[in-house]
């Protein structure tokens, strides 16, 4: 049992963590309703979940139209689709239920983090300290109330995490595989923890349940993803994992873990003091180690964003009492105040952020735009995804993949360029003018090959809520 008196720095770090989740929470709450998506690509998850709800298959031939790719194992598809389809929920209602999943995901995992300080005896002051680190991350601000898998896997893979710790001594470790198995069917990303279970035990010598653990895992894995290959004819795969193969950068890296190591440096702080504490070879510390290694990678890939931190922020949350309590016992008595110091130039400036964006928060204007939409008799090409998801077909919903794609040689235009010279396509709607179009990472988010076609095919009409509207040439 580790329970002891805390000192009275970690009341204070747990005062301006609590502060700070209670702000962010409020945020999030508030973002559940926003009629514009939070992030990208809310609208593509939205779709596959409607197809679900209709009873048609998620997985399509992403060469043909209408253009749209599943680029995720099919577990948050189906909970959202089956979700939308018992409630009769329209297009538009998928959103907030989709949002209040993750919502509610993230004060689970937080729960998950409490309980699991709890279960190695700290003190409360500790494990409120490790949950509200969690809920009070920039990262949860950004991915917290969002249409996407990420919030829902971590909470599974969390679940599995304190099975593992509970039974990692014996057999019963077994148990928590299904739940890494399910996190995978989630999100394909879901891959630390596995791995750090499987190298812990091997670590502790355990070696016939470290590879009935590989077995229950692994083997699973590749028996559900071999039975949804033969049923959708590789579909499953040519978009899970063909529809996935982006190009990785140091442009990306360097775009992303710099604000990632500012916005979440004291948990990783106290975790590596926890690492530093024990053994590296400790469940936790593995996951630790191997969240943040995955998401560094993952987070070169063109595309990606800060969501891919997510994990490393829960798993370095696991190690917060450990941390704390080393960097007590290694400081001396003078220098504890520099802890207090350390929460406040970190988490405060993270307050006055919150606390102007709970007070001010702003949806943006589109009512017109969605009408012009929602009342085309025809097909309508636009590089914002709520507007495609609304349109008829839901045409073309993410581009950005097949414009990379298109890059790569492993998707042709051509289709949509043809469409386009036959104007049959009745608008395209932009965000910005066609001559300077919308770009991320370098990339442009609509294909080269539907650039050109619009610039020759198609002539600008109108400005409506600052979407550029460009409609045939005649």
């Amino acid at each position: 049992m580790q329970e002891g008196r805390p000192s009275k720095e970690i009341w204070i770090v747990l005062l301006v963590s609590a502060l700070l989740a209670v702000l962010n929470v409020t945020y999030l709450w508030t973002q559940i309703w926003n009629p514009s998506d939070n992030t990208s690509p809310e609208s593509q998850t939205a779709y596959n979940a409607n197809r679900v709800a209709h009873g048609e298959s998620i997985y399509l031939d992403y060469h043909r139209p209408p253009y749209n790719i599943a680029p995720y194992t099919p577990g948050y598809y189906l909970v959202l689709g089956m979700l939308v389809r018992y409630l009769n929920a329209a297009v538009e209602s998928i959103f907030p239920l989709g949002r209040g999943i993750s919502f509610f995901c993230c004060l689970l995992i937080s729960l998950f983090l409490y309980l699991n300080s709890r279960f190695d005896g700290d003190h409360p002051a500790y494990s409120l300290t490790a949950g509200f680190l969690f809920l009070s991350s920039h990262i949860l601000s950004l991915w917290g109330a969002t249409t996407r898998p990420d919030l829902f896997t971590m909470s599974i893979t969390i679940a599995g995490v304190l099975i593992y710790l509970r039974f990692s001594d014996n057999r019963a470790v077994l148990f928590s595989a299904p739940f890494f198995v399910l996190a995978f069917f989630a999100k394909q990303t879901a891959l630390s923890a596995p791995i750090a279970g499987f190298l812990h035990l091997l670590f502790e010598k355990k070696w016939k349940n470290a590879f009935l653990f590989a077995a229950a895992v692994g083997g699973s894995v590749i028996a559900i993803f071999s039975v949804m290959h033969v049923s959708t004819a590789g579909l499953s795969t040519m978009n899970i994992v063909y529809g996935n193969v982006a190009p990785m950068g140091f442009q990306n890296f360097r775009v992303l873990a710099g604000p990632f190591f500012q916005v979440a440096a004291l948990p990783l702080i106290l975790a590596t003091a926890g690492v530093l504490s024990g053994s590296y070879r400790s469940f936790k510390s593995l996951y630790f180690m191997i969240a943040v290694a995955q998401g560094l990678i993952t987070c070169s890939r063109l595309g990606s964003n800060q969501n891919y931190f997510i994990e490393p922020v829960a798993a370095s949350c696991l190690l917060i009492a450990p941390g704390f309590r080393t960097l007590e016992d290694h400081l001396k008595s003078r220098l504890r105040p520099l802890l207090l110091v350390l929460t406040i130039v970190l988490l405060f400036p993270a307050i006055l952020v919150m606390a102007h964006s709970v007070r001010d928060v702003q949806f943006p204007e589109d009512q017109s735009i969605r009408k012009l939409v929602l009342e085309a008799d025809g097909l309508v090409i636009t590089d914002n995804s709520r507007l495609a998801l609304l349109g008829r077909d839901s045409f073309l919903i993410e581009p950005f993949q097949l414009s990379y794609m298109e890059k790569a040689g492993k998707w042709s235009a051509q289709g949509l360029v043809e469409m386009l010279h036959r104007h049959e396509i009745q608008y395209v709607v932009l965000m910005r003018p066609i001559e300077q179009p919308l770009t991320w990472q370098g990339m442009k988010r609509l294909p080269d090959g539907v650039i050109d076609a619009v610039k020759s095919a198609y002539r600008f009409s109108r400005l409506v809520d600052n979407h550029y509207v460009y409609v045939p040439r005649r």
